[in-house]
């Protein structure tokens, strides 16, 4: 009896070690993701912030691929050389992020020569901003970060966020109801049995005689012992 009731207690510790861990890593993951979400979302609002995501290594390694960048609109008087900026190509419909080489003009006007880190070549191209116009600063980098929410800025993605944790914490559940239950049934199956008494082997076979009955009556059932005189 006590050896299975220290079983049961060391599987409820296991199942609810288990039960513990994987709602931790699944509270874990969708908070990660809400607060991905809301960094590049809201909170760039918040702090006038602007994200972008890096799709190629020009400027690795400080940048690498995946990463997300974090761009502060400045006047474009105010970069010196060694910001990096992100700026749309006038040439092609593109968008870069390489660091200042050389400034030129004057401050009303100036423009710029970039270069990726990872390039051996300076960009054929020149920056001059329209005026009126604000730059994107960098003031942040965080790589790899960009895949992550590339995937969940899609629909699919979207939906996985919102759906895999309802689903694991439903299945958490059921899976909780249902052992309680087999937990339940055995311990039902098994007390009898536990309870039942061991026969004594040791002990004197005892034999019960039958209850009295009265002899049959009648002539042929008598019994008679000769009389001695």
């Amino acid at each position: 009896m006590a050896g299975i009731h220290s079983l049961e207690m060391t599987n409820m510790r296991a199942d609810r070690i288990l039960q513990v861990g994987v709602r931790l890593i699944t509270y874990v993951i969708a908070g990660f993701a809400v607060a991905l979400l809301a960094s590049m979302s809201l909170l760039p609002q918040v702090v006038n912030y602007k994200p972008y995501i890096v799709l190629s290594g020009s400027m690795a390694p400080s940048i690498p691929t995946g990463a997300v960048v974090f761009d502060v609109a400045v006047q474009p008087s105010q970069l010196k050389v060694g910001d990096v900026i992100t700026y749309n190509r006038s040439d092609v419909p593109e968008t870069v992020t390489h660091r200042i080489i050389d400034k030129g003009g004057d401050e009303s006007s100036p423009n710029f020569v970039t270069k990726g880190d990872a390039n051996p070549e300076r960009d054929v191209w020149s920056v001059q901003f329209a005026p009126g116009t604000q730059a994107g600063k960098v003031v942040l980098s965080v790589p790899y970060v960009g895949y992550l929410y590339a995937e969940l800025g899609s629909p699919i993605g979207r939906i996985v966020l919102l759906v895999v944790p309802v689903v694991v914490l439903t299945l958490m559940y059921l899976g909780q109801q249902w052992r309680a239950r087999f937990n339940s049934r055995r311990k039902e199956s098994e007390l009898p049995q536990a309870m039942t008494p061991a026969s004594d082997a040791s002990s004197p076979a005892r034999s019960v005689a039958p209850p009295y009955a009265d002899p049959p009556s009648g002539p042929e059932s008598v019994r008679t012992l000769p009389l001695r005189r």
